[in-house]
């Protein structure tokens, strides 16, 4: 196997190329939101290098482990939002917006599709390279974070980070990617049933 095809190398070299697009795309109107998009859908050749890991959880652990991370985060901007007026769900919804999200199934379609794929490559390509737990947890939410830098504020990116920080820790515990798929599909899906 070339040097190039490693999964460190490969993360390193797609990483910087969707900040390299997303740098380039910054000042278009409208389009962040696609451009993520289109990202993960490129990052579906993550795929190849996804096994799953022989220490992973059984899959009713892996599935309580992501329902309590739903739990976690909607707990943390519930508690947030009320004391950080940036994250808000009307200026997170103002945010959307801005990026390219125009209706709620637009924002559902999208995240059906970037959610698996996001975790996917970050977990796959990532997480699972780094050999310290917590040393993974936090460079894979930071690096996760870091492709939306362009599009939230310094509020938004720090919430974000935290709620990563949540994924990132759950599927450490499990191994197994449903996890943070629940996680976060599942906080989404909560947190616009309970502020709309």
């Amino acid at each position: 196997m070339s040097k190039l095809a490693r999964k460190p190398s490969l993360f390193i070299l797609s990483f910087l190329l969707f900040h390299l697009l997303l740098f380039l795309m910054r000042h278009e109107n409208r389009v962040f939101w696609y451009m993520i998009t289109g990202i993960f859908l490129l990052t579906s050749f993550s795929y190849i290098r996804y096994s799953r890991h022989l220490a992973s959880r059984r899959i009713s652990q892996s599935i309580a482990a992501g329902l309590i991370a739903v739990i976690l985060i909607v707990l943390f901007y519930t508690v947030a939002a009320q004391y950080i007026p940036d994250i808000s769900y009307n200026k997170v919804m103002k945010t959307l917006i801005t990026s390219g999200v125009h209706y709620r199934w637009q924002l559902m379609i999208s995240l059906a599709v970037t959610i698996p794929l996001h975790e996917l490559y970050f977990r796959t390509m990532l997480q699972e390279t780094i050999p310290h737990p917590l040393v993974a947890v936090v460079l894979t939410s930071v690096a996760s974070v870091s492709l939306f830098y362009w599009a939230l504020s310094p509020a938004q990116l720090l919430a974000m980070f935290i709620m990563q920080l949540i994924l990132a820790a759950s599927f450490q515990f499990t191994r197994r990617l449903i996890t943070p798929i629940i996680g976060q599909i599942g906080s989404v899906i909560a947190l616009i049933l309970l502020f709309t």
